[in-house]
């Protein structure tokens, strides 16, 4: 494979992905069965997003090369920065959300939970990810990292994702979107008239995780 020069890449990050192979990048072909969309929890939480408050941005930590070519690959694309969604970790005024965090059986140690709001005109490009935020190791994160999406509002129409050549819509408050972290690049919009909450958890995962995501039994939480 013919090295590419990420420092004079538009797409800094995207480029670095798609030298690992994880990925086939034609836009004729399928995606794979690795990426899961499926219901898995039910409960009541929704009025536990009226506690969400956008947390101050942290500094971010330039001495991750990945955090500098997502940053750099935003300026290239032209990306306005305030539309990105608003973050904040869950906290003891989300206890039902956190018993769908401790559900989840990531490898313990490293598992990142963050609750997202992407609001009305708000959006992300199509890029891809290496768990810069979390501190894992990159070699692990290629081969042993998965995200995964708990959709905490349903689907409203103006609301659109596309992971690979996927799209996604439609989904309910408790369903899931679950993928190898590194493989699938990926792209969110919010056009409708509501603000969107997502759950985002990230980490490693072995095979416990995968039979668990493969299960369809429904979780009460």
């Amino acid at each position: 494979m013919k090295k590419i020069d990420l420092t004079k890449s538009k797409t800094p990050l995207f480029d670095y992905a798609k030298q690992q192979g994880l990925y086939h990048f034609d836009e004729s072909k399928p995606d794979d069965k690795d990426l899961v969309f499926k219901p898995k929890f039910k409960g009541k939480w929704i009025h536990e997003l009226k506690n969400f408050i956008v947390e101050e941005k942290t500094s971010l930590d330039l001495s991750n090369k990945f955090t500098r070519y997502q940053i750099q690959e935003w300026l290239n694309l032209g990306y306005q920065f305030d539309r990105h969604n608003g973050k904040m970790k869950p906290n003891s005024n989300t206890p039902v959300i956190n018993k769908i965090i401790d559900t989840i059986p990531f490898l313990p140690g490293n598992k990142q939970s963050i609750i997202t709001q992407q609001k009305t005109c708000h959006y992300l490009p199509y890029h891809a990810d290496m768990l810069a935020s979390t501190g894992l190791d990159a070699n692990k994160v290629i081969t042993q990292g998965y995200r995964m999406l708990v959709f905490l509002t349903k689907w409203m129409p103006g609301q659109f994702m596309t992971w690979g050549n996927t799209q996604i819509s439609n989904w309910g408050a408790g369903d899931i979107l679950f993928w190898p972290a590194v493989k699938y690049p990926h792209a969110t919009a919010n056009l409708s008239h509501y603000d969107a909450y997502r759950l985002r958890i990230s980490g490693l995962g072995d095979q416990r995780l995968l039979d668990w995501i493969n299960d369809d039994k429904i979780i009460n939480v």
